[in-house]
């Protein structure tokens, strides 16, 4: 397993692009993590995309992406609910605890070839406090 901090917690806006990374040979699964733990604006919006190469770069292929909104999410640990505070913040749930990281993880193509890449970015609407994260096992 190989993980890479490929932006420290700071400040950022605007897209940011993980550099490509070698592929072992053995890796089946790749994953993109953005820590929001100190992501408290509820208007900023996230987007993100995991492109792969199976030819050491010469092409490139998506293998999918995802998006959210800013804000503290909060998250039932019973139910895994994730609407649990009304729109004044009053707890519509008991038993909570704040979602800090939100990411993707996709299955990685063709085991075995050791010409594989792989390389996201991640699409902030504005600035905002987060730490991207790119692991392959």
């Amino acid at each position: 397993m190989a993980t890479i901090e490929a932006f420290a917690l700071a400040s950022r806006s605007g897209t940011l692009n993980v550099p490509a990374q070698a592929v072992a040979a053995d890796a089946s699964s790749v994953s993109l993590w953005i820590d929001r733990s100190q992501w408290t604006d509820e208007t900023a919006t996230i987007g993100w995309e995991i492109e792969i190469s199976l030819d050491n770069g010469a092409t490139w292929s998506s293998l999918g992406g995802a998006c959210g909104k800013g804000g503290v999410v909060r998250v039932d640990q019973e139910t895994a609910a994730s609407q649990v505070f009304d729109a004044m913040g009053a707890r519509l749930l008991d038993q909570s605890r704040a979602m800090t990281y939100s990411g993707s993880r996709r299955v990685l193509p063709d085991v075995g070839n050791a010409s594989r890449l792989v390389r996201a970015s991640v699409t902030l609407s504005k600035a905002t406090t987060i730490r991207v994260m790119l692991e392959v096992t």
